[in-house]
């Protein structure tokens, strides 16, 4: 393979990685880590005064971590303990999250390196900057470097759970597959959803030596044993604080609980989710697991009583606020907070129209512009079994929240993957695509395309109506 070119077939994991002139590559990596360090410092400046409501995620993250850094350990098992742990090594340094907020930029940047390594031995090296550079400039994944959820952290460990992955698939070699069962073991625990990614990872692995059954059975069970030498420790940490088995959170029937609250009437808005805040001061002093009790209860009554329809509304209903246009960085934009003798303000204060409009036209354009290369790119892109695993984990993702809640920065960790193929897609010469990939293509951008024309008045209005106010 050429740098720039591939063969029809695409590079097969056999063969020996393309020859990249990298020390020509590495200036313009650079350049496009400066762009995306630019990026991330400007919307960390617009947003730096969004407040941390104390009913929030992000406000029971940064407590957590404060929990940690007094000695007091990590409080009780509700949510996994990685972000947390995360949050309290940076505190250590400062106790200013503007500090932790610049030590997730430098955690985002590493992810854009990754995929850029992930492509450049595939496609080459203009191929994987461009790559790299729709990742540097994806408007969520530019603001959830600074925000204080776990998806920044969440969605390097994806990123690097799929370099292991490709340098495994490439040489065989054992040591990139413990660094990725390893890695996946970690992210399940910013991100239990993950953990369950590990069957599909167990499957693309027998797919792959599918005619040396012995050395794949090896490969699965180096693979699961360096996933659950992450896992178990906190398990039996779990099982002992709450004497009963907790594999990795408490957290798991409440999110499916309030993704099955579906409105009355219609298919996409209404209905307001049940508040766990609300039941926790309805029931004070309950338990973990009496509490997971209650929240499967729930779940399963609210999927009863939607049958027979009951998948079909959750798909389109949830897979729409999936990939939303109402991100969280729009959300600022309209959202009030109440101030103490000034009632409801902006969360975001007033930068001026030009500014407001800006943010809402390249959220939208970069989002929406994104979205149309990477889904085409995906099916027109060849590249033999490693982008099978790359769709796997995609309808995974889209699995996973179809069945639960889904809002739009559960998207985030996936966006990279997304971003992979756009660079080939913009530069490789391959030949034609075969029709069927072509119509894949159209399929999916169309159904895409669908989703946001439902929606896009909903999702847009509130931040419309306040770029327009004088």
């Amino acid at each position: 393979m050429e740098n720039g070119s591939l063969r029809p077939s695409g590079l097969s994991p056999e063969e020996p990685a393309a020859q990249l002139d990298r020390p020509r590559a590495w200036p313009w990596l650079g350049l496009c880590l400066a762009v995306a360090l630019a990026a991330r410092l400007l919307a960390l400046a617009l947003f730096h005064d969004v407040p941390v409501p104390r009913e929030s995620d992000s406000f029971y993250y940064v407590a957590q971590a404060q929990s940690l850094l007094a000695g007091e350990g990590h409080p009780g098992s509700f949510r996994p303990p990685g972000y947390p742990a995360f949050l309290s090594i940076a505190l250590a340094v400062s106790e200013d999250l503007t500090w932790v907020r610049l030590c997730q930029i430098g955690v985002a940047l590493v992810g854009i390196l990754l995929v850029f390594q992930i492509v450049a031995p595939r496609f080459g090296n203009r191929a994987a900057l461009l790559s790299a550079l729709a990742c540097a400039l994806e408007p969520s994944l530019v603001h959830y470097s600074h925000f204080l959820w776990s998806e920044c952290l969440a969605t390097t460990g994806v990123v690097l759970v799929f370099w292991a992955l490709e340098r495994f698939d490439r040489t065989s070699r054992s040591r990139h597959l413990v660094l990725a069962g390893l890695a996946l073991g970690l992210l399940s625990l910013v991100r239990e959803q993950w953990l369950y990614f590990a069957p599909l990872v167990v499957g693309w692995l027998a797919w792959r030596s599918a005619w040396q059954p012995a050395a794949s059975l090896g490969k699965i069970a180096l693979f699961a044993a360096c996933v659950a030498a992450v896992i178990l420790p906190w398990s039996v940490r779990n099982t002992l604080l709450h004497g009963d088995f907790v594999l990795i959170s408490t957290c798991r029937w409440f999110p499916i609980a309030i993704g099955n609250t579906l409105p009355e009437e219609g298919l996409l808005f209404g209905a307001r989710p049940p508040s766990r805040n609300a039941f926790l001061r309805a029931h004070p002093g309950i338990g973990e697991p009496e509490e997971e009790a209650h929240w499967r209860d729930v779940a399963l009554a609210s999927i009863r009583a939607e049958q027979p329809w009951w998948i079909f509304k959750k798909t389109l209903r949830n897979t729409s606020h999936l990939f939303s246009l109402r991100t969280k960085q729009l959300y600022y934009v309209s959202a009030t907070s109440r101030v103490p003798g000034q009632g409801q303000v902006p969360v975001l204060e007033d930068p001026g129209r030009p500014v407001l409009y800006g943010l809402i036209v390249s959220d939208v354009l970069g989002y929406v512009t994104f979205m149309l290369l990477g889904l085409s790119a995906l099916w027109i892109v060849p590249d033999p079994r490693l982008k099978v695993l790359v769709a796997g984990a995609l309808l995974f993702t889209l699995a996973v929240h179809v069945f639960a809640v889904s809002v739009t920065r559960f998207r985030i960790p996936i966006l990279p993957l997304i971003g992979l193929y756009i660079g080939p897609l913009l530069t490789v010469r391959r030949s034609p695509s075969q029709p069927w990939r072509k119509i894949g293509a159209l399929v999916t951008v169309l159904l895409f395309a669908a989703l946001i024309l439902t929606r896009w008045q909903v999702d847009l209005g509130p931040a419309l109506e306040r770029a327009a106010r004088p």
